[in-house]
């Protein structure tokens, strides 16, 4: 192959590459809600109010610690499924178990729901005696798109191109999950599979471990904090995810928190220029009576928050 045939070839390859990175993070989502709602305790929800901030958890410190590991299994029982296993199995194992895990220690996650009066839900955060806040989708996403972030050492920046946004409904439907995955895959297999005989292969091979597998670790790593198992499907969840590009400066951001016995890694998310785009608070099925709802009108007023409705459950508990 002449020079120019393997110049062209590789400026075809990083198109390619520039391409899949700018869809990277853009999720493939439809049916986004028009309100999300965040079920939490009092102390949450008075810190949330007080501070116009949130605490946004490490993905690695989900609830669910068996999200991770579920897309794992998926995509190597897909990776089985091409013609050369264990040459194209060994590169997916790579990119799988070593460079995914990397870039997930960087993904820090706000979960909310499309359900704004789930048994479950209030169970699970608030013991049923806790609060969910409503939030315009569009507006909350606008409160986030001029965010700052708080350092360890209380100091608030902008984190400029640090840090980028993400988010969308958490997809449930396997078959959705394995075509997402399959279309990441036969990407690897096209461009990975040149022949190694060619000495074009060389040429690009520094460029392809170094640039586009992290390209394609990223958005495997994206995928397995957005696929969850068809069980959890009643949680009806919709994440805001926060991806920071530099090891460097998630030290300088990661908080700890403690909960249930642990020590949890977040980051502090905030914006200082606005009130949060609150359009309810909802009081949940165990803690609903008057002096509930009063104190909750009342708080909200001392903070300057107007036309936010406070509502209670709509749900009854049986003991």
């Amino acid at each position: 192959m002449d020079e120019s045939t393997e110049d062209n070839q590789l400026d075809s390859l990083k198109e390619q590459h520039k391409l899949f990175v700018q869809s990277n993070y853009s999720f493939p989502q439809d049916n986004l809600p028009a309100s999300v709602f965040h079920y939490t305790s009092i102390n949450a929800l008075r810190s949330i109010l007080e501070n116009k901030s949130f605490w946004i958890s490490n993905a690695e410190f989900l609830n669910d610690s068996q999200e991770i590991n579920y897309t794992k299994k998926l995509i190597n029982s897909l990776a089985d499924k091409f013609v050369d296993p264990w040459f194209f199995k060994d590169t997916v194992d790579s990119i799988v178990n070593e460079m995914v895990p990397d870039k997930i220690h960087n993904l820090f996650l706000l979960s909310l729901t499309k359900n704004r009066d789930s048994l479950a839900l209030w169970s699970s955060y608030s013991n049923f005696d806790g609060y969910n806040i409503e939030f315009s989708l569009t507006e909350i996403l606008k409160y986030f798109n001029n965010y700052v972030i708080t350092l360890t050492d209380k100091t608030i920046v902008n984190p400029d191109d640090k840090l980028i946004m993400t988010y969308g409904n958490v997809i449930y439907s396997e078959e959705k999950q394995k075509q997402f995955i399959m279309n990441i895959l036969n990407m690897v297999n096209q461009y990975y599979f040149v022949d190694p005989k060619n000495s074009y292969f060389s040429e690009y091979q520094d460029y392809l471990y170094n640039q586009f597998f992290e390209s394609i670790a990223a958005s495997l790593a994206r995928a397995s904090i957005f696929f969850k198992p068809v069980i959890f499907e009643q949680e009806e969840e919709f994440r805001i995810a926060f991806i920071i590009k530099s090891s460097d400066f998630r030290k300088n951001v990661t908080k700890y928190r403690t909960s249930n016995g642990s020590f949890i890694p977040y980051i502090e998310i905030s914006n200082p220029n606005c009130t949060l785009p609150l359009k309810s608070v909802r009081i949940g099925p165990k803690n609903y009576c008057d002096i509930a709802k009063q104190g909750v009108e009342l708080f909200l007023e001392s903070l300057n928050y107007k036309d936010v409705s406070v509502i209670p459950s709509g749900l009854t508990l049986r003991y």
